[in-house]
């Protein structure tokens, strides 16, 4: 079963109007391109698409849980948690998830987009993510290869989730295939301002109005 993570056009709106409202969410000195979710803990997700990076912040409490399409349920202290409340909070975030690997294992992400970028089966065939975890909290990532599904991913209160294409990612010791700390998720993420949807334009367009009569009759 293939789950496409769709997002909606109220999510968008609430997301936009918000962030024009908040301004700039930080993490630390970091700055964050958007943020969804709601709890005490937060984490941080990097989408590395090569020639720019990607941060969003992520909030859950331990006793919560996150839907699925199915109906089915996922704890929210999970990497598939993470990548499903981002894709469906209006951050214009695409997520590909595809549950068919196997019951025991869960998850495994293979589609992700953002702002015109794309890792795995979005960008070409036969492409494939590496999945990258750290702790550090404010103090930043120090990156090593996640060896697990999203589902079995289990997050912490300041953990980092990172995402990259696999080229370059291995590379050989003359024993064994090890992980390159060379491929991991770049440090310095891009800010994008968000671009209110043509509704939330109409809606500001009709405050604006409202607010320069409301000073005429004054």
């Amino acid at each position: 079963m293939m789950k496409h993570v769709v997002l909606g056009m109220a999510a968008a709106f609430a997301v936009t109007l918000a962030s024009a409202k908040a301004g700039p969410i930080t993490y630390g000195t970091y700055t964050l391109t958007g943020e969804a979710g709601t709890g005490t803990n937060r984490s941080v997700c990097v989408f590395d698409f090569g020639s720019t990076a990607y941060a969003f912040g992520y909030r859950w409490d331990d006793s919560g849980f996150v839907v699925r399409s199915d109906s089915s349920t996922v704890a929210a202290g999970t990497g598939e948690a993470l990548l499903c409340t981002l894709g469906d909070a209006g951050t214009g975030l695409g997520v590909t998830v595809d549950l068919s690997y196997s019951p025991l294992y869960g998850a495994f992400v293979n589609g992700i987009s953002y702002n015109g970028n794309s890792l795995g089966v979005d960008k070409a065939p036969g492409a494939y993510i590496t999945a990258w975890v750290s702790s550090g909290g404010t103090a930043g990532p120090v990156w090593t290869d996640s060896q697990t599904s999203l589902t079995a991913r289990l997050l912490s209160d300041g953990a980092w989730d990172g995402y990259t294409d696999s080229e370059n990612a291995w590379i050989y010791s003359g024993k064994d295939w090890v992980i390159n700390p060379d491929a991991a998720p770049g440090g310095a993420f891009a800010s994008v301002t968000p671009v209110p949807e043509p509704a939330a334009l109409s809606l500001l367009a009709l405050g604006g109005i409202v607010l320069i009569r409301r000073r005429r009759s004054a």
